[in-house]
């Protein structure tokens, strides 16, 4: 996961973090930082958990949509 992380361009310390919360299974909270980091956000801005893969994509979609029209 580590390396994943790494590869993925991700911040040496939100892979510990990451990686803590995945190990002591808190599945949700790991890949809601994975999110901000992905998005450049910072953590926590979306004010909740990232539940299902799903809603990975609908507040990702938003996220660019956003972005494009800002163009």
């Amino acid at each position: 996961l580590q390396q994943l992380l790494k590869n993925c361009g991700i911040h040496k310390d939100n892979i510990k973090n990451i990686v803590n919360y995945a190990s002591n299974n808190h599945y949700n909270k790991a890949c809601s930082i994975f999110f901000d980091c992905m998005h450049n956000l910072p953590e926590g801005v979306l004010g909740e958990f990232i539940t299902h893969p799903n809603e990975y994509f609908d507040e990702s979609s938003k996220l660019y949509s956003r972005s494009s029209s800002k163009k």
